[in-house]
């Protein structure tokens, strides 16, 4: 209950770069990109795309650096999104600036350099940049290119979860429940856990059902344990997929089904988990 996720933003990437508001069309190329991009038609896109980059607009590079990463309408190459995203980032855009840091970290398009990474984060969470908060306070909880501080990985992940990041939030309500990089707050933990759990955050959802089932707390609530065990397993979360099998044989907090219990401990074993395997074993159902 008291882990913290630790993941570099990896279920963000996606999403986050291929974020961006368009604000202003000033550009020609520009804007005939974002129609081409709206419509699928990708390789037009690239070509509009790159004539706004060439010119210097910074959405363009951005959006030019997105392409490159995903190989749409351009052959993939990590090493020109990494040039397009860091000549976007040179300019303020956040959204780049947040890539840049992603592709020092992971050495993608790029040599490794924590350093540079820890640099780019900080301008965009400077700026509000949500997801690099949250990867700040990652590299502060881990230790990595900076020196270990649960406060100032606290303190980041506060000003993410504020702003609504799930994973942030998630470990908030842990570092609060742990007394990690803050004051032990339980009940303000369990608030931002559920803040997560509203959002789907598999993390979370455990936690919550962990904290429902023991009941220590708010109390004990089977129904409302295995609610969360079976939201978080859904998502894949292993323990969890265990915890709704347990809650399934034993008809605990729902109908008693063994089927459905056997198929969780299926999933769950299949990640390794090691009591799913016994609860298996012991079922005969391997």
């Amino acid at each position: 209950m008291n882990h913290i996720s630790k993941s570099f933003a990896t279920t963000v990437l996606t999403s986050v770069l291929g974020l961006s508001v368009l604000t202003a069309c000033g550009d020609s190329g520009l804007a005939d990109g974002i129609k081409f991009e709206q419509a699928g038609e990708f390789a037009q896109a690239y070509t509009a795309f790159q004539t706004a980059a060439n010119k210097g607009d910074k959405l363009a590079q951005h959006k030019l650096g997105v392409l490159y990463m995903n190989g749409t309408g351009v052959a993939q190459s990590d090493a020109e999104a990494f040039k397009w995203f860091l000549k976007a980032a040179e300019q303020g855009h956040l959204d780049s600036q947040f890539n840049t840091g992603l592709f020092y970290i992971n050495g993608r398009g790029t040599p490794t350099s924590y350093e540079q990474a820890y640099n780019w984060y900080l301008k965009a969470a400077e700026a509000g940049h949500k997801d690099a908060q949250l990867n700040l306070g990652n590299m502060f909880l881990k230790g990595t290119g900076v020196p270990v501080s649960h406060e100032e990985a606290f303190k980041w992940y506060m000003k993410a979860a504020a702003q609504g990041q799930p994973i942030a939030q998630y470990n908030v309500g842990a570092m609060m429940q742990a007394g990690q990089g803050t004051p032990q707050d339980i009940k303000n933990g369990i608030e931002w856990l559920r803040k997560s759990a509203a959002l789907g955050n598999a993390d979370a959802l455990y936690s919550m059902g962990m904290i429902y089932q023991k009941g220590e707390v708010l109390g004990e609530s089977p129904t409302d344990a295995a609610g969360f065990f079976l939201k978080a397993a859904e998502q894949g979360h292993a323990e969890a997929q265990f915890a709704a099998g347990l809650a399934l044989i034993n008809g605990y907090g729902v109908t008693k089904d063994p089927n459905k219990a056997v198929f969780w401990f299926r999933q769950s074993a299949a990640k390794g988990n090691q009591n799913a395997i016994a609860a298996l074993r012991q079922l005969g159902a391997q």
